[in-house]
């Protein structure tokens, strides 16, 4: 016969250790091809093609400057051809024509500590389709002051991912599952590609962080904090 108090002890020990461990797991599979890239957060999201052939995902953050991780740079400043952006790609279609990628700024430059891992790409083309668009248009960003204050709140994330088609955009649904090591662990899927990738609030559509690294079931988003933000605006 099983005994009921070893029962009940057991299954308050799941409890704590569910509680302790504050991480919440959704499905890794929620994710939808984009099409329709006009509108929304869709509109920043770029495809940053580099020029060793790989690429990136960035986001656009001023005229023609774009957000992305600095590994995307290889951890280094630079002011040569980076390579080009595309905004608002969606499979053969450039709505928004394309820039050619002249300097790479990097938050930290040589450092490789995940929460560091922000970098600026900027051109100096003038685009007159991408201006259009943009007018009137000003990407959201909420500033992380605890990342704890944010497990378990619904968030999606939008990319150029390698495994699923690599110029349409992809965006993944999820739930911040944990504070890992200061950066946010959210429990959606990563692919080639997909780094520097946004992460954004669910109920808000206001960017937080930004993706460094991940697998097949979990990803890891840089936060942006206050001191991340200041450098966003002075170098935009």
């Amino acid at each position: 016969m099983v005994n009921k108090k070893f029962i009940i002890m057991c299954l308050f020990g799941i409890l704590i250790f569910s509680l302790n461990d504050k991480e919440v797991r959704a499905d890794i599979n929620n994710k939808d091809i984009v099409t329709d890239t006009l509108n929304g957060n869709h509109l920043f999201t770029s495809k940053f093609e580099r020029a060793n052939s790989s690429w990136c995902t960035a986001i656009a953050v001023g005229n023609n400057s774009f957000l992305t991780s600095a590994h995307c740079i290889e951890f280094k400043d630079s002011k040569e051809p980076l390579g080009y952006v595309y905004p608002a790609l969606s499979g053969a279609s450039m709505p928004l024509s394309y820039f050619a990628i002249t300097e790479g700024i990097t938050y930290k430059e040589n450092s490789q500590v995940r929460v560091d891992d922000i970098a600026i790409v900027k051109s100096s083309d003038l685009n007159t389709s991408f201006n259009y668009y943009m007018k009137d248009k000003e990407l959201k960003i909420k500033v992380v002051d605890k990342v704890d204050d944010l497990v378990g709140k619904n968030v999606y994330t939008i990319g150029y991912a390698s495994d699923t088609g690599n110029n349409y955009q992809i965006k993944r649904r999820g739930a911040i599952t944990k504070n890992w090591n200061n950066a946010f662990k959210v429990d959606v899927s990563a692919s080639g590609g997909q780094s520097g990738s946004g992460l954004y609030l669910e109920d808000t559509n206001e960017l937080i962080g930004i993706l460094e690294g991940g697998d097949k079931n979990t990803a890891f988003f840089t936060p942006i904090t206050k001191e991340i933000k200041t450098w966003i605006d002075n170098n935009k």
